[in-house]
């Protein structure tokens, strides 16, 4: 029998916690690096975590989607220290004072930190590239007269051989949008979106400065990287991180590279990456994702796939392997470009996938399997790697996963019936008359356990909306988790909240909003659905801060198929408090997850 990455472990059961880098509180507009993100680590390391897993850290699209970025290698400078610039001698207290403190008839949001309650924040990403701009200007330009950053002119040359297949590219593409006003570059002059070599040579020769300065940053953000992640294993804290299984359509690889992804030679999707339509998407998901050309990967030997989980691995200890089930089969979307053998839109689609005849019919396609797998883990540790399995499951996504020894997810909401049940191989506990008598008889020490994710509902508002909307099922969750319960449990604070609900019209999906409060009987339940993970055989539990807090609805990070209200959400200052922080090692401890400290 295979074992697993999570069997693999120097530790027999750990926890973290799940934050996106944004998310965090500290500085103004949006999560960074910096100290406010070694706190926060210090406050997970104080609470006996050995986890910090965090969404991708490439650059964000123009919704803050980090999962359909630009670029699948490059850094998103939104979350550069802009304190360790100014320690560097690249900006003084008076830069950052006019950034952080404008008076509030200059200052486009109206005021510092729009609240939804007490104990969230949302983010303006218009606003944080507004402050940010002029001072990375500012740095650069100290910087090429060598008036500071020493530390990055140190590490200049490690950086350039590590980045040499991506960085120039990427420079190129983000001065292009800038002078086009577009990342889409299929509205760009025809001789730049076909990357006429001399029409962008000409380019590059007259726009060094902008390269030079695009360059800067991601160096920056590379060595800043490198000095958190140094500081999170200082503090026995390793970082989980995530590579989403698409790249944006308007991305530097897709425009630097597009004979791997199904577009046409005018930057238009000939084929789209997505999902079905569901209960929650009537019309299916579409992601702005072009399909990849699985065949020409594999004639490179799946190089550029290599390239990507490579430079991943350098900045994270393990890795989530998002829309794993992508890898077994995948939806495709027609998109709006012409077919290249079938020569006009809308024609049937037509593109190469694995060992397939080229025509094939609308909807599941077969992935790149065993194939893409065995060169991946060629020279890399699988142990390093953990599969988003969610979703709609087959027994060929189970054998997949299995077969490489990678640990799945299992999160609580699917357990209780909030969500879509994966298939699993034979020989789950059942009962006599065959109904699974135990909600977590599947939650073996293959798989990461979760409360909750950042697609779905935090915990709180998941169980307070059941009880209002399902009552009969919300007695049947109640059972559940009833017997993790112990007498003297806290339960999640009940302050007054500014609550998205979810619209499921397939003609006006949105966010909606309303005050209220959380329902005392689902409040109560917060430490035993804590304790219902943490208590799992599952080797590793994950917990979404929103969930460690008692957060509500909220608190969404996002809401799959809408792109109203996402990827905006950030947790307010002073709640990573004492109290708080005993209470998760009380449970960590109790749970037997804690991991010796370095």
């Amino acid at each position: 029998m295979k074992t697993n990455a999570l069997q693999n472990r120097s530790f027999s059961r750990a926890s973290g916690i799940l934050a996106p880098l944004f998310s965090l509180p500290g500085v103004r507009d949006v999560g960074s690096l910096g100290s406010p993100a070694r706190a926060f680590v210090d406050f997970l390391a104080d609470a006996g975590q050995t986890y910090y897993q965090t969404l991708p850290v490439n650059p964000i699209d123009e919704s803050g989607s980090p999962y359909a970025g630009r670029s699948a290698f490059a850094g998103e400078t939104l979350y550069l220290d802009l304190e360790d610039f100014r320690e560097q001698g690249l900006l003084n207290d008076r830069d950052l004072d006019s950034a952080w403190f404008l008076p509030s008839y200059l200052d486009p949001s109206g005021s510092s930190r729009p609240q939804t309650d007490s104990r969230s924040e949302r983010l303006n990403y218009a606003d944080a590239f507004w402050r940010r701009s002029p001072l990375w200007e500012k740095a650069f330009d100290r910087y090429r007269r060598g008036l500071g950053g020493e530390k990055f002119r140190a590490e200049e040359e490690r950086f350039r051989a590590e980045s040499a297949d991506w960085l120039d590219s990427y420079a190129l593409f983000v001065a292009l949008a800038e002078k086009f006003g577009a990342y889409d570059w299929s509205q760009w002059p025809s001789e730049f979106k076909r990357r006429d070599s001399a029409a962008v040579a000409k380019f590059a020769a007259e726009n060094e400065r902008s390269l030079e300065k695009i360059r800067f940053l991601q160096l920056a953000f590379d060595v800043q990287w490198r000095e958190f992640r140094a500081y999170c294993a200082e503090r026995g804290v390793r970082i989980f991180g995530d590579v989403p299984i698409y790249v944006g359509k308007a991305s530097a690889d897709v425009w630097s590279e597009p004979e791997l992804f199904l577009v046409d030679s005018e930057g238009r999707t000939i084929r789209e990456a997505g999902v079905p339509a569901d209960d929650y998407n009537p019309d299916g998901q579409k992601w702005n994702s072009p399909l990849y050309d699985w065949p020409k990967h594999k004639a490179t030997g799946f190089r550029w796939w290599k390239r990507r989980i490579d430079a991943t691995l350098r900045r994270f200890d393990v890795v989530r392997l998002d829309h794993f089930i992508g890898f077994y089969n995948f939806y495709s979307f027609p998109g709006d470009g012409v077919d290249p053998v079938a020569g006009e839109i809308g024609a049937p689609p037509k593109a190469l996938v694995g060992n397939t005849e080229r025509v094939y019919e609308e909807g599941w396609l077969p992935g790149p399997r065993e194939e893409f797998f065995e060169a991946i883990f060629e020279g890399r540790a699988k142990d390093a790697f953990v599969a988003e399995d969610l979703g709609v499951m087959n027994q060929g996504v189970v054998d997949l996963r299995d077969r490489f020894g990678l640990p799945g997810m299992k999160v609580l909401q699917f357990a209780l019936g909030g969500g879509e049940q994966e298939v699993e191989r034979a020989g789950d506990a059942e009962s006599s008359d065959g109904e699974n008598s135990d909600p977590f008889a599947t939650w073996t020490e293959n798989f990461v356990a979760y409360t909750g994710t950042h697609d779905g509902e935090p915990i709180m508002g998941w169980l307070d909306r059941e009880l209002r909307e399902n009552p009969e099922a919300f007695d049947e969750i109640e059972r559940a988790l009833s017997r993790f319960a112990k007498e003297g449990d806290a339960p999640a604070p009940t302050p007054d909240l500014f609550e998205p609900a979810r619209q499921k019209s397939s003609d006006e999906r949105g966010v909606s909003t309303a005050y209220r409060k959380l329902d005392p009987r689902a409040a109560k339940l917060h430490l035993a659905a804590l304790r219902s993970v943490a208590d799992s055989k599952c080797k590793l539990a994950i917990f979404p801060i929103q969930d460690v807090v008692g957060l509500s609805g909220d608190s969404r990070i996002n809401f799959p198929g809408v792109a109203a209200g996402a990827w905006s959400w950030r947790l307010a200052d002073g709640l990573l408090d004492e109290s708080l922080k005993n209470a998760l090692l009380t449970l960590t401890l109790e749970a037997d997850r804690t991991a010796p400290r370095p």
